[in-house]
């Protein structure tokens, strides 16, 4: 057969993913066969050659091993699990329509054997979670892609847009004056895009804000130098103080002392992650012997005010001040909104 080999390493490297695994070996003459069978021939690609290829490709990095019943790729550049994984984030995607999921996911199980990719496909439903129309997710990859490019250059410049809001109507309604920001991450949290930025007026102040990119509109790129970014601590950390990414003030950030019971410290634990700077002791277990836990975290207060209104019955006690007067303005006000008796 008159084929190049690298287009005959390439088909040998398809059915390496596609049809072994480590319980599914092949030996030389039927990844021979399958080679052939995928180039459209009807003769065997012979053993020898398969086998020099089979060596090319470990001198390339590829993982393929050698054992009792014939060969198998080992390592992909994702496995099974990891795929799984990110096939559910995509579709858990709220922004995406359904034929840009699917799309991906494809994508994403062409590492996979045949086996595995009937296995992940079959638990697959690319409209849940998707819209219905493109227009969200059209703006959000034409916003990112605009934030992008001004990332992109040398030095980074600042960039001008519109914000706002959904009205009653279902349509973004602007706010009268546009924003100049120096663009600094792109953060992911709770299903949404966030832009963390500082503004013209914060320049000095150490003070960042938080933009939803889907609420964005009219970027431009500015022929204006960014400012450096002032975070100098680690971007995680810094997103969870941020709870629900509630923009603040950094005098708006306290040492925020509650306590709470296991439930309220599992949604802590959620809220701020396991690796958090999170400082837990067990104070006392309650009338019904259950444990209650001392949590104390640094964290914005409007934040931190939400998630606490969210896990009331889970909060034994709000050992912050500034922190329980907003909750005890939150709930007077409630009351006397809704009519509810203190």
């Amino acid at each position: 057969m008159n084929v190049d080999k690298n287009v005959m390493i390439k088909y040998l490297l398809e059915v390496l993913k596609r049809e072994t695994s480590e319980n599914n070996r092949k030996k030389l003459i039927e990844l021979g066969d399958l080679v052939a069978k995928e180039m459209g021939k009807d003769n065997c690609v012979d053993a020898r050659t398969i086998k020099g290829y089979i060596a090319l490709l470990i001198a390339l990095g590829f993982d393929i091993r050698h054992e009792t019943g014939g060969y198998y790729l080992s390592k992909r550049f994702l496995d099974r699990a990891e795929t799984k994984l990110l096939c559910d984030q995509i579709l858990f995607s709220s922004i995406m329509p359904a034929d840009r999921k699917n799309s991906i996911i494809e994508s994403l199980l062409n590492d996979l054997t045949d086996s595995d990719k009937k296995l992940i496909k079959s638990e697959i439903n690319e409209s849940y979670k998707s819209q219905k129309k493109f227009s969200i997710y059209d703006e959000t990859i034409c916003n990112i892609e605009k934030i992008l490019d001004a990332m992109s250059k040398e030095p980074v410049k600042k960039i001008t847009f519109d914000y706002g809001d959904y009205n009653e109507k279902k349509q973004l309604q602007l706010k009268p004056d546009s924003y100049t920001v120096s663009p600094y991450h792109f953060i992911f949290e709770q299903g949404k895009y966030y832009l963390l930025c500082q503004l013209d007026e914060d320049e000095g102040t150490g003070t960042t804000r938080n933009f939803r990119i889907d609420l964005m509109r009219n970027i431009k790129v500015r022929n204006m130098n960014a400012q450096d970014c002032p975070i100098e601590e680690d971007l995680t950390e810094y997103c969870l103080r941020q709870v629900n990414m509630f923009s603040s003030d950094m005098d708006e950030e306290e040492e925020i002392v509650l306590e709470v019971n296991s439930a309220g410290l599992r949604g802590l634990y959620d809220k701020l992650g396991l690796d958090s700077v999170i400082k837990v002791t067990k104070v006392r277990d309650d009338k019904n012997n259950k444990p209650i836990y001392k949590a104390s975290f640094k964290a914005s207060l409007e934040g931190t005010k939400y998630f606490v209104l969210q896990y009331l019955d889970q909060i034994v006690d709000i050992k912050t001040p500034r922190l329980k007067k907003l909750i005890e303005k939150s709930l007077k006000d409630a009351c006397e909104k809704y009519g509810f008796k203190n």
